[in-house]
């Protein structure tokens, strides 16, 4: 695999998604937290289990999709 400008970019979006899924959990959390008075842990196991499988069908998705940025050869290739 070579690691070019269009795997630099897929990465950086990788990163930027896992970034947005943290940021809905700890939302997930308030929402949850709002409308109970369960102890902190069962809050976050609550909004985790919420968040699950959206979260993995993205991710999915996004990997799929960033397979040919991922594995192009172009202009902008950097050869080890």
């Amino acid at each position: 695999m070579t690691y070019n400008i269009y795997t630099q970019l897929s990465l950086l979006t990788l990163f930027g998604l896992i970034t947005k899924h943290g940021i809905l959990i700890v939302d997930e959390i308030r929402k949850v937290r709002s409308h109970s008075a369960a102890s902190m842990e069962d809050i976050v196991l609550a909004a985790a289990q919420a968040r699950f499988r959206p979260i993995v069908m993205t991710t999915l998705c996004m990997i799929l999709g960033v397979f040919p940025l991922i594995f192009a050869q172009g202009s902008g290739v950097i050869y080890p």
